[in-house]
């Protein structure tokens, strides 16, 4: 999972995970070191796009 965030950032993509982040602020080291950091949250401070499978298979047109 890290390198598609290493990846998406060198090549302006977006990373699309299943994962749902914590939306904590991964550079408080009390708050990173209670929960596992998630993609979506590296991503956030990274500033890389990030979604997931789900608005990926609505943005091809597949309805559920």
């Amino acid at each position: 999972d890290l390198s598609n965030i290493s990846v998406a950032s060198i090549k302006n993509a977006k990373v699309i995970t299943s994962e749902q982040g914590f939306n904590k602020d991964i550079t408080n080291p009390v708050l990173s070191k209670q929960t596992q950091l998630k993609i979506p949250d590296v991503c956030r401070y990274k500033n890389i796009p990030c979604s997931n499978w789900l608005d990926v298979f609505t943005h091809l047109g597949m309805r559920f």
